[in-house]
């Protein structure tokens, strides 16, 4: 048999025998998650503070816990699943789809609210929300002049 610095290979120490080893941040996430339960949902996962002190372990490896134990938490999508006609594919396109609304059926007009309102409105980033914007005045439903603001403009039936 080869032999590699006086050791001998064998099918009991080969590297295709061994188990596949985990993170030591994955293994504590997993015990974490059989403690607090597999039905719980991510925001049940104790803070990376609560961790540390759990597990004495350093904060920023807490931190990777807490990550892996949300990550095991959240509900499985298929990532192939064919995005459906009627349904969005993203946020942006949600919030624009509802300020459109807003707009055709008459229920907002004059200047649009800033960015960072409609964006707290929404519960959504600033960025989402210019993208909702920027796809509104392709539409050609708003108009936005800088630093003066976003204003729809004005329909003719």
């Amino acid at each position: 048999m080869p032999t590699t610095t006086g050791l001998t290979m064998t099918a009991s120490n080969a590297p295709e025998a061994r188990p596949a080893l985990r993170p030591y941040y994955q293994l504590l996430a997993d015990d974490l998650v059989s403690r607090i339960g597999s039905s719980a949902s991510p925001d049940e996962v104790p803070t990376a503070g609560e961790i540390s002190k759990r597990y004495l372990i350093p904060h920023p490896t807490a931190q990777f816990v807490r990550r892996a134990a949300r990550t095991q938490l959240r509900s499985p999508r298929s990532r192939y699943a064919p995005p459906s006609a009627t349904v969005p594919q993203f946020t942006w396109q949600v919030v624009a789809g509802q300020l459109r609304a807003q707009i055709l059926g008459g229920g907002m007009e004059g200047r649009l609210p800033n960015r960072p309102t409609l964006a707290v409105e929404y519960r959504v980033s600033v960025d989402t929300v210019s993208k909702a914007v920027q796809q509104l005045e392709r539409e050609g439903l708003v108009i936005s002049s800088g630093r003066h603001g976003t204003y729809v403009l004005e329909r003719t039936p």
